[in-house]
């Protein structure tokens, strides 16, 4: 239908006055998924407001072309029966999410593993046993836990991928995090204990140079902080080394 619709701001007589408008639309939505040339599925989503009008013009072009041509109602209304045919095909397709699942059930269906529900519970704890004051370090990536918890981060770095990857920057900005989290002093450290956090692969090994934040990590938090909870992420969650994935809270001692 969108690309139907694609195509009506060139012999539509309405859709030719909006046509700058649409098309631009349309184009700078597609290259809005191009920066990086990563394209994941939620990147998708900044394309749907245009796919969407595309698609209401392509309808509404396709009634008009036919109704113009003073055809019966029943040949006329075929646009339309197709719309809302497509329409109640998608509900159908999507009806578990839609009808059938509660929120936590469609994250869990969604994004299975990543501890995302869990990541509420440790924000509420922090939030409970600290103040706005108080700065908090997620070793991990997981930035809804400073969302969540109303807690402002010890280090500009809330995602460890980049720093975890085999990229020029990747020792520098491991080392740079490890100066802001220890001059900062943070009340709580958490650290996530899940590979999908964290980006490393089933091939790294302990002699890979990656893996020298881990021992920083140990080290730092033995020295400094007492391990006060745990949140165990979804049951059939497993790290690389065959241990149920957690969250591990540190108050700083």
């Amino acid at each position: 239908m969108a690309a139907f619709g694609l195509t009506a701001v060139f012999w539509n007589y309405r859709a030719r006055q909006h046509r700058v408008f649409i098309l631009s639309f349309a184009l700078f939505s597609t290259l809005a998924t191009v920066p990086g040339f990563y394209f994941r599925p939620h990147y998708f989503l900044v394309m749907l407001p245009a796919v969407s009008l595309l698609a209401g013009v392509g309808i509404s072009a396709a009634y008009e072309y036919l109704q113009d041509r003073n055809l019966s109602p029943a040949v006329t209304l075929i646009p339309i029966a197709f719309f809302a045919l497509s329409y109640l095909v998608a509900l159908q397709g999507q009806r578990r999410y839609l009808f059938q699942m509660n929120p936590l059930q469609v994250n869990r269906q969604m994004h299975a593993k990543h501890g995302f529900p869990e990541a509420v519970a440790v924000a509420d704890y922090i939030r409970d046993r600290s103040s706005a004051q108080d700065r908090i370090a997620v070793l991990g990536s997981e930035p809804e836990i400073y969302f969540y918890s109303g807690r402002r981060s010890a280090t500009g770095y809330i995602y460890m991928y980049p720093l975890m990857e085999d990229q020029p920057f990747a020792f520098q900005m491991r080392s740079s995090m490890i100066h802001e989290i220890e001059t900062a002093q943070p009340k709580f450290v958490v650290f996530v204990d899940n590979q999908l956090s964290w980006g490393w692969g089933p091939d790294w090994d302990g002699s890979d140079l990656r893996m020298n934040i881990f021992n920083w990590v140990r080290r730092y938090v033995d020295a400094h902080y007492d391990l006060t909870a745990e949140v165990p992420i979804d049951s059939a969650s497993y790290n690389v080394w065959g241990a149920p994935c957690r969250y591990y809270i540190f108050q700083r001692k």
